[in-house]
């Protein structure tokens, strides 16, 4: 059921009518109306005790209070700096309590393995800013991947496609879709939840629909890709930003057979030995392999390539 507010019941005039805010499209500001609505998104969301909430583009507050009255601990980007002093004003009480953090910083350029490397657990609970989607969606797993709980975001609903999208041995598969995101998606969590957001609900309202789509940690999945690099004698966190950029290079040509668009000349035989122990043919490509196809063969490159530079 879509969340669909065009009557102004229910509508806080502190998140935007009174926020005397220019909004800015480069980072692709539109902001939620109203409380109920990030309240309701919340609703389903369990988290353990321990779990650390990550938000980025805390906007005008209404995802941050929501998140806030579940009583979770918060620490919210927002680099947008003409904001700082209205959410520091709004959440006063809770900034003084350590109960929410504020960074006031580009998420994208922050190192999250170090700022994050004390937790244990982490959730990213987002209304994302549309033109950084794919980017931040890739630097979440790659950085951050073994510890995320939950993962639930605001996206257009092409975005949420891309993250979803099916394997090539599903009947719901789409060439096009299935690359780096839908790859760390299927290894690390349970089938995605959604629920349409109706475009009033956003301040400027958006000319794209959305939905909020909720992905949790399957701990099955997990418990595989972590016996899978215990086996190789590799540590999960250090392997995820490795895994990252190897999806990209290898769906950056994802019609043209993997042996000749990812490897040189001098890593196709090596490459291809490894390819028959894993049962794949030489003429394959990208598209065509499952997630953990993909996290093998990762696994037995970045064996290879350390095992060059020792």
């Amino acid at each position: 059921m879509a969340l669909d507010n065009t009557q102004e019941s229910g509508f806080d005039p502190g998140y935007v009518a009174n926020l005397e805010h220019k909004f800015k499209k480069a980072w692709g500001q539109n902001f939620l109306r109203y409380q109920k609505d990030a309240i309701s998104l919340l609703k389903s969301i369990d988290l353990e005790e321990n779990t650390l909430v990550i938000e980025v583009g805390a906007g005008g507050g209404a995802l941050t209070e929501a998140l806030l009255r579940r009583h979770f601990r918060v620490l919210a980007f927002e680099i947008d700096l003409s904001l700082r002093d209205f959410l520091n004003e709004r959440f006063s009480k809770q900034l003084e309590t350590g109960e929410l953090h504020l960074l006031c910083e580009d998420a994208l350029q922050i190192d999250w393995r170090s700022l994050f490397k004390s937790e244990l657990n982490l959730a990213v609970i987002s209304n994302l800013p549309y033109s950084e989607t794919r980017e931040l969606i890739l630097k979440i797993y790659a950085e951050v991947g073994e510890k995320l709980e939950v993962l639930a975001l605001m996206l257009q609903t092409e975005a949420i496609s891309r993250l979803t999208a099916a394997s090539s041995k599903q009947s719901n598969y789409q060439a096009k879709l299935y690359g780096p995101q839908a790859v760390f998606t299927q290894l690390l969590f349970a089938k995605a939840c959604s629920q349409k957001i109706s475009a009033s609900a956003f301040y400027p309202v958006p000319k794209v629909n959305n939905s909020f789509v909720t992905l949790v940690r399957d701990k099955g999945k997990f418990a595989k890709c972590s016996s899978l690099l215990a086996q190789a004698k590799l540590d999960l966190a250090d392997f995820f930003p490795y895994f990252a950029d190897f999806l990209q290079l290898v769906f950056k040509q994802r019609r043209k057979q993997l042996l000749n668009s990812a490897f040189s000349s001098d890593e196709q035989q090596a490459a291809l030995a490894f390819f028959r122990e894993l049962e794949l043919k030489a003429s394959v490509r990208a598209e065509e392999l499952e997630p953990l196809e993909l996290f093998q063969l990762a696994i037995a490159m970045y064996n290879k390539e350390n095992k060059k530079s020792d």
